[in-house]
């Protein structure tokens, strides 16, 4: 099925989808991690769980695997790290 949404705004700035939502603009996907003090109060309520599988694991995006700069590379491999033990 295909629905033509007229918006009005689009963010995608995760404090800015938040207060978005808080103000009753619309739908927002955002980690738990960024909204579970608005759930558990009550100000926020979860949509569409059942389409929405459970997210447990970190996840890094960055450009290519040329080059990384050496801070990244630390971060990368202390990630992997972490992960390996869990």
């Amino acid at each position: 099925m295909t629905l033509e949404v007229e918006s009005a705004i689009t963010l995608d700035e995760p404090h800015l989808l938040r207060k978005a939502a808080l103000a009753g603009l619309g739908l927002v996907y955002l980690s738990e991690y960024d909204v579970e003090a608005d759930l558990a109060a009550g100000r926020l309520e979860r949509v569409l769980e059942d389409w929405t599988p459970p997210f447990d694991r970190l996840a890094l995006y960055y450009p290519g695997r040329r080059h990384v700069p050496a801070p990244l590379r630390a971060l990368i491999d202390m990630i992997k790290q972490v992960d390996r033990k869990t």
